[in-house]
């Protein structure tokens, strides 16, 4: 597997990054603008979107769109239509945690709608989301679920034949840069060594012999 984002690594390919505006988010964009990629990212805040796409003015361009709302979601998909997406980032669950069943179902749609492109591309669709605190509440640890068994439901649709699903589960804190790099490096790589539809926990540092960023131990 790959360790590092090399200059290039990423020529000719497309990521969008949705709800972008989040820390990592803006990390991703900015690692993989400097790795040769055409990035896209969507977020709500017009602001956040534009001052992302400062950092590499030629490489990452800005869309505002809420992209929780299903009307701007279905806008989303209708435009992009079939053009080849490479590496399709979801941030939603990051981005706005207070707002985890929308985030659900807009995962789950954004996937679903522009499956067709992500086909005609590399097709790599990482899912990245927190666990909610021990003492949480019913409800967000409800939610929580949902999000830990969507990637496996969204793998086994047959539109998303062609497509590799995975979950990132960040720690609590934050989730080193270094990590992050690693792991959409070795989800990109066309002999990539992750599973598809699983749940992968990203660890704080990493830790695994491999370089990947993640811990050896696989969710079951």
């Amino acid at each position: 597997m790959r360790a590092s984002m090399d200059a290039g690594e990423f020529s000719c390919k497309t990521v969008v990054i949705l709800a972008a505006g989040c820390a990592e988010g803006r990390d991703l964009a900015r690692m993989a603008a400097s790795a040769g990629a055409h990035v896209v990212v969507v977020d709500h805040d017009a602001e956040q979107v534009k001052a992302i796409a400062k950092i590499a003015p030629y490489r990452i361009e800005a869309l505002h769109l809420d992209v929780l709302r299903p009307a701007h979601c279905q806008l989303l998909s209708t435009t992009w239509a079939a053009e080849p997406l490479d590496l399709l980032i979801h941030c939603q669950a990051l981005r706005t945690p207070h707002r985890a069943g929308a985030a659900v179902q807009a995962i789950a749609t954004l996937t679903e709608g522009l499956s067709k492109g992500l086909t005609q591309g590399r097709g790599r669709v990482p899912v990245l989301f927190r666990p909610v605190a021990p003492d949480a509440g019913a409800g967000p640890a409800a939610l929580m679920q949902a999000l830990e068994a969507l990637p496996p439901l969204i793998q086994a649709k047959s539109w998303a034949e062609g497509l590799s699903v995975t979950g990132l589960r960040l720690p609590r804190t934050r989730a080193s840069v270094k990590g992050l790099r690693r792991v959409v490096c070795g989800l990109m790589a066309e002999d990539t060594a992750f599973a598809q539809g699983v749940v992968l926990p990203l660890a704080p540092d990493p830790i695994d012999a491999g370089g990947s960023g993640v811990k050896p131990t696989r969710d079951e």
